[in-house]
């Protein structure tokens, strides 16, 4: 199904999609280049971190490799550096192909995912200096954010740009969910800067906005961009249309409403109503599970051969899984049980890694070509990416949800002591190591491939100069 299909046909003359691909291509290809580089550093990086646990002796001597250091640089490393900067690449993307115009500001665009990287790298560096700040899921140091928070800016108004310069004022339901995702996160971030770090907020407020940060981050902004993704790709590489826009606008405002209340934690230092609320929130994004579910099983499964199409189908039960958990761990029995254990730990996996961590992946292989004008030099290791990265995502959340589970049940025996508790979530930890190796293995491939689709492009630009044909369009 071509793109013309999801909008309306009464459109007049517009670009064709080569020429809407090819005003992507450099800010596009800079923000998946990046990602791909990022996202085999934040492996790597939890590969180390994990390495503590098995031999705590093992870097001792090294203050940078420290568990207290590595940890938060990984998890910094993999959202800000892999999530974030593919949810723009193809925010940039989608809105182009959908509202049929060249990307607004390329130039622009370009700048802004330069400035991405480069607050990645100081923020990251700063962290593994010791310079982290302190507060989990916003450890980046400020100067650090301060780029990030600039660099969002200039990222979103090139995406609501070139939304606004659409050829058809009718708007496809995956435009709904990247307007507020480039939206969402600069009003997060900015809130972030200024209440943790420029002027921080007093005493336990403190705790309450940290968790309201990082859940706005991890599950409302990237449900936005990976759903956005899904309504869009499901449908197209089905060959079909999306069977319904009010279950999509259902999914979004359950999302953006219920989802920005839940992470607080009924056991934290601050007013009983705020653990309430957001207790009643998380029961309430299971709307958004079965808007989703119901709009995709209706449109219909996804029967394409391509290996990136799988990415989307098997990302779509670890936002299921995703939820589902935060839902059950409201409940007082199961709350008493898993809270301060392994147990969040896999939902926040099956959240970032599972759902949008594949939604990416699948994106990246779908559009990278398409941008680049050139096929990817290992097609074959797609498939095999596929499955590292499925099934490494799959361990770790089964290990940290069952470890957790039985971690929790020891801690409410008075009679266990300590040390067996801790010597008893070694094996979920072990078990983790390997889904982490898998995904490592899998960021390799995609590393690889995405460097030499690189060097091809860049022989075939300038084989191109050479002959004098610049203006024409590269053939793979």
């Amino acid at each position: 199904m071509s793109d013309s299909c999801l909008i309306s046909s009464s459109t007049p003359a517009v670009p064709t999609q080569g020429e809407i691909d090819a005003s992507c291509r450099v800010p596009v290809m800079a923000l998946f280049s990046g990602a791909a580089v990022w996202l085999l550093v934040s492996a790597v990086a939890a590969i180390f971190a994990s390495m503590s646990f098995h031999n705590p002796a093992m870097f001792a001597d090294c203050a940078w490799m420290s568990y207290g250091r590595i940890a938060p640089f990984a998890k910094t490393a993999m959202i800000y550096g892999f999530c974030l900067p593919a949810a723009y690449g193809l925010a940039f993307w989608l809105a182009a192909r959908l509202c049929q115009t060249r990307i607004s500001c390329e130039v622009g665009s370009t700048a802004g995912a330069i400035i991405w990287n480069v607050g990645v790298l100081v923020g990251s560096f700063g962290i593994l200096c010791g310079g982290s700040s302190g507060h989990e899921g916003f450890e980046i140091p400020r100067y650090g954010a301060l780029i990030l928070l600039v660099a969002s800016l200039v990222l979103g108004y090139v995406g609501l740009s070139t939304i606004h310069n659409r050829a058809d004022r009718e708007m496809y339901p995956s435009l709904w969910f990247i307007i507020l995702g480039f939206l969402w996160f600069a009003w997060i971030l900015s809130t972030a800067v200024v209440a943790l770090g420029a002027e921080p907020v007093r005493g336990v407020a403190q705790v309450a906005v940290q968790s309201w940060y990082s859940t706005n981050l991890q599950l409302v902004v990237l449900g936005l961009f990976g759903l956005g993704a899904l309504f869009y790709f499901v449908p197209k590489l089905a060959g079909k249309n999306l069977y319904s826009k009010h279950l999509a606008f259902l999914a979004l405002l359950s999302l953006t409403f219920c989802g920005s209340w839940t992470g607080q934690s009924s056991s934290a230092p601050l007013p009983a109503w705020i653990g309430a609320v957001s207790n009643v929130a998380a029961l309430l994004t299971l709307v958004t599970a079965l808007a989703v579910f119901e709009n995709l099983r209706t449109t219909c499964c996804i029967k394409a051969p391509e290996a990136e199409a799988k990415f989307f189908s098997f990302s779509t039960p670890f936002f299921f899984v995703a939820l589902l958990l935060g839902a059950l761990a409201v409940i007082p029995s199961i709350d008493q049980r898993v809270s301060l254990t392994l147990y969040h730990a896999g939902q926040t996996e099956a959240l970032v890694v599972g759902f949008f961590g594949l939604v990416a992946l699948g994106g990246i292989y779908h559009v990278l070509p398409k941008v680049a004008d050139i096929q990817w030099p290992f097609a074959g290791l797609v498939r095999a990416h596929l499955w590292a990265a499925t099934f490494g995502a799959l361990i770790v959340t089964a290990a940290y949800v069952i470890g957790g589970w039985q971690q929790g049940g020891q801690l409410l025996q008075a009679g266990v002591k300590s040390t067996d508790i801790a010597k008893s979530v070694l094996m979920p930890i072990r078990m983790a190591s390997l889904g982490e190796t898998l995904w490592a293995l899998g960021a390799l491939l995609l590393f690889g491939n995405v460097a030499l689709l690189i060097v091809k492009r860049a022989k075939a630009c300038m084989k191109c100069c050479e002959t004098g044909c610049c203006g024409a369009e590269v053939k793979s």
